[in-house]
């Protein structure tokens, strides 16, 4: 690999590389809410005029996805998904029903609501019961609107998103094997939707909804179709600068099939800042993504960058021989 000098990293996944999007939930309410919405007492006090309309109209999904987008932005997200699921379960194909559900699905995921080891009645006690409940073979699969939960001995394994997904997502013909520092990483969370399959691994007694260190592994299927690595990382640094124009980048190794690119000075106003390295490998078909990220306002420490430059270094893309 060519190599070039280490410094400071930090970064983000960036949305469309990743194929996590960041869900934009569109204007489904009225003109009167989006007026109020930033004085939570006035809208607090407007949720009964909007229970009412849809209690008087219960197949109006304008009346129901105001009433919805109303307890989601009081914070309420199990009351929201209530109105969103009556309203997927009346049209699964209006727009602002199924991105109403995505934004709703996305903010539980960050609460921790789908974290690996979850249990079944945690989830239905906060979803309540599921549109759909299948035995597979592995266990049961719960269905709420497109997203599937599968379980294992009644905790959550992984969430499948089933719109568009195929048998490719559930095949890999590669992996990212790594020996990571020994500290005891455990997966928290697990997602497979037809863009990506991914993993993302914490530290004992850290997860999904509070961590300081993260290691993601991700397969963005289809992914060599984008183009080279080289466009890739820079269709990847693009989005990230354009999220935040401060954040520094670096390329650190580069070949016809792996890369290594570090990312600084990433974060929201009064937020953690969050640092980062990435390996991307180039598969068959598939890209592959192993990134290590830490929060911080400074970055980490020098001898903590060197030891995850040399173990993304040791890590390797393996076959998977086909059963055929």
């Amino acid at each position: 690999m060519k190599k070039v000098s280490v410094t400071n990293f930090l970064g983000i996944k960036a949305a469309l590389i990743s194929g996590i999007l960041v869900f934009y939930w569109p204007q489904i309410m009225s003109a009167q809410i989006e007026s109020q919405t930033s004085n939570q007492v006035q809208l607090a006090e407007r949720l009964p005029e909007l229970a009412a309309a849809v209690a008087a109209r219960p197949d109006d999904l304008s009346a129901r996805g105001s009433y919805a987008q109303a307890l989601f932005l009081l914070e309420n997200l199990p009351a929201a998904w209530e109105q969103l699921s009556a309203g997927y379960q009346i049209d699964p194909n209006h727009s602002g029903m199924v991105q109403g559900v995505q934004q709703v699905f996305r903010s539980f995921a960050q609460q921790g609501l789908f974290t690996v080891g979850t249990p079944q009645q945690t989830l239905i006690d906060v979803l309540g019961s599921p549109h759909q409940s299948i035995d597979m073979p592995w266990g049961t699969r719960l269905v709420f609107a497109y997203l599937a939960v599968d379980l294992r001995a009644d905790r959550i394994h992984e969430i499948v998103d089933l719109r568009g997904i195929t048998e490719t997502a559930f095949r890999p013909t590669e992996i990212v094997t790594v020996d990571l520092d020994g500290r005891g990483w455990q997966v928290g969370f697990r997602e497979k939707t037809k863009r990506s399959v991914t993993a993302m691994y914490y530290l004992p007694g850290e997860s999904p909804r509070q961590w300081q260190e993260m290691v993601t592994v991700e397969r963005l299927i289809e992914g060599v179709a984008v183009g080279t690595l080289e466009e890739i990382s820079t269709l990847m640094i693009q989005q990230i600068k354009s999220a935040n124009p401060e954040c520094k980048e670096l390329l650190l190794e580069t070949n016809d099939d792996s890369l290594i690119v570090a990312f600084e000075g990433l974060g929201q106003t009064g937020q953690p800042r969050t640092h980062q390295l990435v390996r991307l490998f180039r598969g068959q078909k598939d890209i592959h993504r192993l990134a290590y990220s830490i929060k911080g306002e400074e970055p980490p420490p020098r001898e903590i960058q060197l030891k995850w430059l040399e173990i993304f270094q040791s890590a390797q893309l393996r076959t998977i021989e086909s059963d055929k």
